[in-house]
């Protein structure tokens, strides 16, 4: 995702000047980049994989990396607004993200979360009910505590159930299927890119190199 980011910039004429990567705890990448007198960032999150103690609001608020001096161009899904026990206070993080800017592919509108029927038949608060009564182990998994994001791995599998079954349809059942015969993998992408199907996070559609398109928000925290 990053290095497409990279060269979207350097498409529009814009040089990135220093990155950096981090797992779990961002404080050595934000320290390095602030040495060097960075002011404007963009950043890749995956906020599910941070360390409680150590989410990225609260490292900017402990660092002081905020204000307006810098500027925070978050993507993906950064959890802004979710709580996680043991972290530091809402306040803090909502001080240092004051005016950042942020992208998701995967807006929570609950009109649209209570009423689309999906390709199922059931809503996105039906099927995450009926999810957790048939696998309540799954509970466990930090992923699984909120109703966000499973619209999405809900649409994936579908997507690929409904790729393989127009795939499976034009091969012999008789035969023993080889997963891994390269006809048959071209096959199943070309039924994954010709997918068009409205499912629980909106239209599903793919573009030619097999990335999903989609609606994309662009907002400022205030």
């Amino acid at each position: 995702v990053a290095l497409k980011h990279e060269a979207a910039l350097i498409a529009n004429n814009l040089t990135s000047y220093q990155k950096m990567i981090y797992s779990g705890d961002p404080t050595n990448a934000i320290k390095n980049l602030l040495q060097s007198d960075i002011r404007i960032f963009i950043i890749v999150r995956i906020g599910s994989m941070e360390d409680t103690g150590k989410r990225f609001g609260c490292v900017l608020k402990q660092l002081g990396a905020y204000g307006p001096k810098y500027f925070w161009i978050q993507v993906g899904l950064p959890f802004t607004t979710t709580h996680f026990e043991g972290s530091c206070p809402d306040s803090d993080r909502a001080e240092s993200l004051e005016g950042s800017i942020e992208t998701d592919t995967a807006v929570m509108d609950p009109a649209l979360i209570e009423t689309r029927i999906g390709p199922a038949g059931k809503t996105l608060p039906e099927l995450y009910r009926q999810f957790l009564i048939e696998y309540p182990a799954r509970l466990a998994d930090a992923r699984m505590k909120t109703i966000r994001g499973f619209d999405l791995r809900f649409d994936s599998v579908m997507s690929a159930a409904l790729a393989l079954n127009q795939t499976l349809q034009s091969w012999n059942y008789s035969d023993e299927m080889q997963l891994g015969n390269s006809s048959f993998k071209a096959e199943l992408m070309k039924n994954i890119l010709k997918l068009d199907f409205i499912g629980l996070s909106g239209r599903v559609v793919f573009d030619s190199n097999g990335d999903r398109t989609s609606v994309v928000m662009i907002y400022q925290l205030r």
